[in-house]
Protein backbone atom coordinates (compact mmCIF):
# COMPACT_ATOMS: atom_id res chain seq x y z
CA UNK A 1 0.00 0.00 0.00
CA UNK A 2 1.04 3.79 -0.73
CA UNK A 3 -1.74 6.02 1.77
CA UNK A 4 -1.97 9.03 1.25
CA UNK A 5 -4.93 10.11 2.25
CA UNK A 6 -7.77 9.51 4.82
CA UNK A 7 -11.44 10.86 5.42
CA UNK A 8 -14.17 10.33 7.65
CA UNK A 9 -17.48 9.71 5.21
CA UNK A 10 -20.70 11.87 6.68
CA UNK A 11 -22.05 8.03 7.11
CA UNK A 12 -19.34 7.42 9.65
CA UNK A 13 -17.07 4.81 7.43
CA UNK A 14 -13.76 5.51 6.72
CA UNK A 15 -11.79 6.02 3.27
CA UNK A 16 -8.50 5.80 2.38
CA UNK A 17 -6.38 6.43 -0.82
CA UNK A 18 -3.92 4.18 -1.70
CA UNK A 19 -1.64 5.09 -4.55
CA UNK A 20 0.00 2.08 -5.35
CA UNK A 21 -3.13 0.10 -6.09
CA UNK A 22 -4.92 2.83 -8.14
CA UNK A 23 -7.78 2.45 -5.34
CA UNK A 24 -9.91 4.20 -2.47
CA UNK A 25 -10.42 1.66 0.15
CA UNK A 26 -13.81 1.70 2.69
CA UNK A 27 -13.76 0.03 5.94
CA UNK A 28 -16.53 0.72 9.11
CA UNK A 29 -15.58 2.89 12.17
CA UNK A 30 -14.26 -0.33 13.53
CA UNK A 31 -11.67 -0.90 11.59
CA UNK A 32 -13.63 -3.60 9.31
CA UNK A 33 -13.12 -4.02 5.41
CA UNK A 34 -16.03 -3.18 3.67
CA UNK A 35 -15.43 -2.02 -0.41
CA UNK A 36 -12.42 -0.39 -2.58
CA UNK A 37 -13.35 1.53 -5.44
CA UNK A 38 -10.95 0.62 -8.33
CA UNK A 39 -9.20 4.28 -10.22
CA UNK A 40 -7.38 4.34 -13.41
CA UNK A 41 -4.76 6.11 -12.06
CA UNK A 42 -2.51 6.74 -8.51
CA UNK A 43 -4.67 9.16 -6.11
CA UNK A 44 -3.05 11.51 -4.30
CA UNK A 45 -5.97 13.02 -2.16
CA UNK A 46 -9.96 13.19 -1.40
CA UNK A 47 -12.33 15.91 0.15
CA UNK A 48 -15.86 15.10 1.16
CA UNK A 49 -18.24 17.65 -0.50
CA UNK A 50 -21.46 16.11 0.58
CA UNK A 51 -23.73 13.69 1.93
CA UNK A 52 -22.55 11.24 -0.68
CA UNK A 53 -19.55 13.00 -2.94
CA UNK A 54 -16.09 12.74 -2.56
CA UNK A 55 -13.45 14.32 -5.02
CA UNK A 56 -10.52 12.77 -5.77
CA UNK A 57 -6.98 13.98 -7.37
CA UNK A 58 -4.20 12.05 -9.01
CA UNK A 59 -0.85 12.65 -9.16
CA UNK A 60 -0.60 12.07 -13.07
CA UNK A 61 -2.19 13.79 -15.79
CA UNK A 62 -4.30 11.75 -18.08
CA UNK A 63 -3.83 11.68 -21.26
CA UNK A 64 -2.03 15.46 -21.23
CA UNK A 65 -5.31 16.30 -19.04
CA UNK A 66 -5.00 17.78 -15.44
CA UNK A 67 -8.51 16.15 -14.16
CA UNK A 68 -9.76 15.52 -10.90
CA UNK A 69 -13.16 12.94 -10.35
CA UNK A 70 -16.20 12.81 -8.52
CA UNK A 71 -17.06 9.22 -6.84
CA UNK A 72 -20.37 8.76 -4.88
CA UNK A 73 -19.03 6.54 -2.11
CA UNK A 74 -22.42 5.36 -1.50
CA UNK A 75 -22.91 3.58 -4.54
CA UNK A 76 -19.53 3.41 -5.64
CA UNK A 77 -19.79 5.07 -9.44
CA UNK A 78 -18.37 7.64 -11.09
CA UNK A 79 -20.12 11.05 -10.54
CA UNK A 80 -18.56 12.75 -13.10
CA UNK A 81 -14.71 13.70 -14.71
CA UNK A 82 -13.32 17.26 -14.67
CA UNK A 83 -10.57 18.97 -16.63
CA UNK A 84 -9.02 21.67 -15.18
CA UNK A 85 -7.33 24.17 -17.96
CA UNK A 86 -3.57 25.44 -17.39
CA UNK A 87 -1.30 27.96 -18.58
CA UNK A 88 1.80 25.51 -18.43
CA UNK A 89 1.28 21.53 -19.38
CA UNK A 90 3.22 20.61 -16.86
CA UNK A 91 0.84 21.05 -13.93
CA UNK A 92 0.03 18.28 -11.71
CA UNK A 93 -3.06 18.32 -9.00
CA UNK A 94 -2.31 17.78 -5.56
CA UNK A 95 -3.78 18.67 -2.34
CA UNK A 96 -7.92 19.24 -2.70
CA UNK A 97 -10.27 20.99 0.03
CA UNK A 98 -13.55 22.75 -0.12
CA UNK A 99 -15.19 25.88 2.07
CA UNK A 100 -18.77 26.39 3.03
CA UNK A 101 -19.98 27.40 0.00
CA UNK A 102 -19.12 23.76 -1.79
CA UNK A 103 -15.36 26.05 -3.80
CA UNK A 104 -12.97 23.29 -4.44
CA UNK A 105 -9.42 24.65 -3.69
CA UNK A 106 -6.74 22.75 -5.49
CA UNK A 107 -3.30 22.89 -5.35
CA UNK A 108 -2.10 23.05 -9.15
CA UNK A 109 1.72 22.85 -8.79
CA UNK A 110 3.68 24.79 -9.58
CA UNK A 111 0.83 27.44 -10.64
CA UNK A 112 -0.74 27.98 -7.03
CA UNK A 113 -3.90 26.75 -6.18
CA UNK A 114 -7.16 27.08 -8.12
CA UNK A 115 -10.53 27.91 -6.61
CA UNK A 116 -13.46 25.97 -8.00
CA UNK A 117 -17.23 26.75 -8.20
CA UNK A 118 -19.62 24.12 -7.80
CA UNK A 119 -20.65 24.28 -10.97
CA UNK A 120 -17.37 23.27 -11.89
CA UNK A 121 -16.29 26.56 -13.40
CA UNK A 122 -12.82 27.78 -12.64
CA UNK A 123 -13.02 30.74 -10.73
CA UNK A 124 -9.72 32.02 -9.80
CA UNK A 125 -5.82 30.75 -9.46
CA UNK A 126 -4.12 32.15 -6.67
CA UNK A 127 -0.31 32.33 -7.15
CA UNK A 128 1.50 31.58 -3.83
CA UNK A 129 5.24 31.50 -5.06
CA UNK A 130 6.41 29.01 -2.98
CA UNK A 131 7.85 26.00 -4.14
CA UNK A 132 6.60 21.86 -2.92
CA UNK A 133 3.16 22.54 -2.14
CA UNK A 134 1.50 19.53 -2.10
CA UNK A 135 -1.31 19.66 1.05
CA UNK A 136 -3.67 21.79 2.27
CA UNK A 137 -6.54 22.39 4.21
CA UNK A 138 -9.49 25.15 4.30
CA UNK A 139 -11.35 26.46 7.24
CA UNK A 140 -14.10 28.50 6.63
CA UNK A 141 -12.28 31.87 5.08
CA UNK A 142 -8.72 31.00 5.70
CA UNK A 143 -6.47 28.51 3.49
CA UNK A 144 -3.64 26.38 5.25
CA UNK A 145 -0.78 24.52 3.50
CA UNK A 146 2.53 23.35 3.89
CA UNK A 147 5.76 23.46 2.25
CA UNK A 148 8.90 20.83 1.95
CA UNK A 149 11.29 23.28 1.20
CA UNK A 150 11.26 25.04 4.52
CA UNK A 151 9.43 22.96 6.98
CA UNK A 152 6.78 26.12 7.41
CA UNK A 153 3.12 25.65 7.85
CA UNK A 154 1.08 28.76 5.89
CA UNK A 155 -2.16 30.55 6.83
CA UNK A 156 -3.74 32.69 3.63
CA UNK A 157 -6.95 34.09 3.22
CA UNK A 158 -9.01 32.67 1.07
CA UNK A 159 -8.42 35.83 -1.32
CA UNK A 160 -4.63 34.92 -1.20
CA UNK A 161 -3.16 37.15 1.36
CA UNK A 162 -0.46 35.71 3.44
CA UNK A 163 -1.43 36.44 7.14
CA UNK A 164 1.03 34.12 9.39
CA UNK A 165 3.60 31.34 8.93
CA UNK A 166 4.49 28.77 11.31
CA UNK A 167 8.20 26.72 11.12
CA UNK A 168 9.24 24.12 13.08
CA UNK A 169 11.69 20.87 12.66
CA UNK A 170 8.85 18.75 12.97
CA UNK A 171 7.95 19.29 9.47
CA UNK A 172 10.73 18.65 7.94
CA UNK A 173 9.89 15.43 5.53
CA UNK A 174 11.55 13.41 2.63
CA UNK A 175 11.49 14.15 -1.21
CA UNK A 176 9.41 11.55 -1.68
CA UNK A 177 7.01 12.74 1.14
CA UNK A 178 4.84 15.84 2.11
CA UNK A 179 3.26 16.92 5.66
CA UNK A 180 -0.38 16.37 5.51
CA UNK A 181 -2.88 18.65 7.39
CA UNK A 182 -6.70 19.09 8.70
CA UNK A 183 -8.44 21.85 11.00
CA UNK A 184 -11.21 21.32 13.68
CA UNK A 185 -13.57 23.22 15.08
CA UNK A 186 -11.49 26.41 16.48
CA UNK A 187 -9.43 26.33 13.54
CA UNK A 188 -6.64 24.91 14.99
CA UNK A 189 -4.46 23.00 12.61
CA UNK A 190 -3.27 19.44 13.11
CA UNK A 191 0.04 18.17 10.94
CA UNK A 192 0.97 14.92 10.10
CA UNK A 193 4.91 15.12 10.55
CA UNK A 194 6.55 11.61 8.60
CA UNK A 195 9.92 11.35 9.78
CA UNK A 196 9.17 12.19 13.37
CA UNK A 197 6.51 10.04 13.35
CA UNK A 198 4.37 12.91 15.53
CA UNK A 199 0.99 14.54 15.08
CA UNK A 200 1.52 18.40 15.48
CA UNK A 201 -1.47 20.66 16.84
CA UNK A 202 -0.40 24.61 16.23
CA UNK A 203 -2.80 26.96 16.78
CA UNK A 204 -5.27 28.93 15.04
CA UNK A 205 -2.70 32.09 14.92
CA UNK A 206 0.02 30.55 14.72
CA UNK A 207 1.26 30.99 18.56
CA UNK A 208 1.59 28.32 19.99
CA UNK A 209 2.21 24.63 19.52
CA UNK A 210 2.15 20.76 20.90
CA UNK A 211 3.15 17.63 19.96
CA UNK A 212 -0.57 15.36 20.71
CA UNK A 213 0.46 11.99 18.85
CA UNK A 214 3.80 10.04 18.81
CA UNK A 215 5.74 6.60 18.48
CA UNK A 216 3.85 5.96 21.64
CA UNK A 217 0.71 5.96 20.02
CA UNK A 218 1.67 3.81 17.20
CA UNK A 219 2.34 6.98 15.08
CA UNK A 220 4.85 5.47 12.53
CA UNK A 221 5.35 7.59 8.82
CA UNK A 222 2.05 8.98 9.04
CA UNK A 223 1.02 10.65 5.80
CA UNK A 224 -2.92 11.12 6.07
CA UNK A 225 -4.82 12.80 8.53
CA UNK A 226 -8.42 14.03 8.98
CA UNK A 227 -10.40 15.58 11.40
CA UNK A 228 -14.34 15.31 11.70
CA UNK A 229 -16.01 18.54 13.21
CA UNK A 230 -18.62 16.80 13.71
CA UNK A 231 -18.12 14.11 15.90
CA UNK A 232 -14.36 15.20 17.54
CA UNK A 233 -12.62 12.33 15.89
CA UNK A 234 -9.16 12.05 14.52
CA UNK A 235 -7.95 9.65 11.63
CA UNK A 236 -4.56 9.47 11.07
CA UNK A 237 -3.21 6.91 8.68
CA UNK A 238 0.75 5.43 7.82
CA UNK A 239 1.74 5.47 4.47
CA UNK A 240 2.65 2.12 3.84
CA UNK A 241 2.20 -0.27 6.76
CA UNK A 242 -1.76 -0.69 6.21
CA UNK A 243 -1.95 0.69 10.14
CA UNK A 244 -4.66 3.82 10.29
CA UNK A 245 -5.85 5.05 14.30
CA UNK A 246 -9.30 6.69 14.94
CA UNK A 247 -8.80 9.01 18.31
CA UNK A 248 -11.48 10.76 20.29
CA UNK A 249 -10.45 14.31 20.74
CA UNK A 250 -11.31 15.39 24.48
CA UNK A 251 -11.45 18.67 25.71
CA UNK A 252 -11.04 22.42 23.77
CA UNK A 253 -7.73 23.69 23.14
CA UNK A 254 -9.25 26.86 21.52
CA UNK A 255 -6.92 28.68 24.66
CA UNK A 256 -3.77 25.89 24.64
Amino acid sequence: MNLTSCVILPNNKLMFADGNNKRLIIHDEDGRFEHYIQLTDQPFDVTVLNETTVYVTFRRKSEDKNIFVAYDYQTYRLRETISISAKKNSISLWGISHNDECELFIVTYPEGIKIITDDMRVEKLIPINIHNVYNLTINKDKMYFTSRDNNTLHCYNTFGKKLWTFTDEKLKCSSNSSVPLTSDSQGNIYLACPLEDVVLLVSKEGKHHKTVLDRSDNINNPRGIFFDKKTSRLLVCSQDSGHAALYDVVGDHECF
